[in-house]
């Protein structure tokens, strides 16, 4: 799974932390508490699916990239058009900054989780 849209991502996302024995609503206020990371929060999962939110999560058009399936990405007018591990390539409406912002998030809450679960 590269990317889901927000119809199916917060349930989809709901699903795969209760079978890590977390739910959506308290992992964001770990996020919150321990990083003071608000918006755009980036959902890990475990080393095979990192979640990152386009925009917010509750935005009508969210889309999730999965972090770890993103081989590279091209900044273009006004969007980003990421490529991924499998060749599949999608435009999406972020710019290279709020990316980069969403994936250093990301690399923190990787990081915190996995020495957490060792």
């Amino acid at each position: 799974m590269n990317f889901i849209t927000k119809v199916e991502g917060i349930r989809y996302i709901n699903k795969l932390l209760h079978e890590k024995i977390r739910d959506f609503s308290s992992y964001n206020k770990i996020v919150r508490d321990k990083f003071n990371i608000y918006a755009n929060v980036p959902i890990y999962i475990d080393d095979k699916i990192v979640l990152l939110p386009i925009k917010r999560f509750n935005s009508y058009d969210c889309v999730w990239i999965n972090y770890i399936n993103i081989e590279n990405y091209i900044e273009t007018e006004n969007k980003i058009i990421i490529k991924f591990k499998d060749g599949e390539r999608k435009a999406f409406d972020i710019n290279v900054k709020k990316l980069e912002r969403i994936i250093k998030n990301a690399l923190i809450i990787i990081d915190y989780f996995k020495k957490m679960y060792e």
